[in-house]
C-alpha cells in the first residue's frame, strides 16, 4: 500500500481492538473509523509514512539491500550506521515492500533520524538515515 491508501480490516478476535490501537500508535498509521457489529470489529486504517520529495541530502554512505527480505535491510542498516560518525547520513536502497514500516519502527526505537522515505515505484524504496548517537 502507498501512503494515504485505506485498508479495511475485519476481525472477530476479542483482542483486536487493543492490538490494532497499539499497532497504530507504534507505526503511525491512522485508524479512521472502527465499527462493531455482532462481536465483529471493522477497522478502516489509513497508511501513513514519512514521504519526502527527494530532498537534497549529503549522502556519506550508500547501502544497497536490493533483493533482501525482512529483517535483513534493518540488520544491514544498523550495522552500516555503526561505521559512521554521528551526524553522517546513510542512504539505504531496498526492494522489500516491508522496508517502509520496518525502517520507520526501527528509527523510532533506535532514535536515529529518518530524513527521507521515498517509494520510487516498481518495488524500489530509498531511505536516508542520519546517525544521531
Amino acid at each position: 500500500m502507498r501512503s494515504g491508501e485505506v485498508l479495511e480490516l475485519i476481525s472477530d478476535d476479542p483482542g483486536a481492538l487493543l492490538d490494532i490501537k497499539a499497532w497504530s500508535n507504534l507505526t503511525g498509521n491512522e485508524i479512521l473509523e472502527i465499527r462493531n457489529r455482532d462481536d465483529v470489529n471493522q477497522f478502516f486504517i489509513q497508511k501513513k509514512c514519512k514521504e519526502v520529495v527527494m530532498a537534497d541530502f549529503k549522502i556519506d554512505e550508500t547501502l544497497d539491500c536490493s533483493g533482501m527480505l525482512c529483517p535483513m535491510p534493518v540488520v544491514k542498516t544498523n550495522k552500516a550506521l555503526k561505521q559512521l560518525e554521528v551526524g553522517q547520513t546513510l542512504e539505504m536502497l531496498s526492494t522489500d515492500q516491508g522496508s517502509i514500516p520496518d525502517m520507520e519502527a526501527w528509527a523510532r526505537q533506535t532514535g536515529h533520524e529518518l530524513l527521507e522515505v521515498d517509494d520510487q515505484g516498481d518495488s524500489k524504496y530509498r531511505f536516508v538515515i542520519k546517525k544521531t548517537h
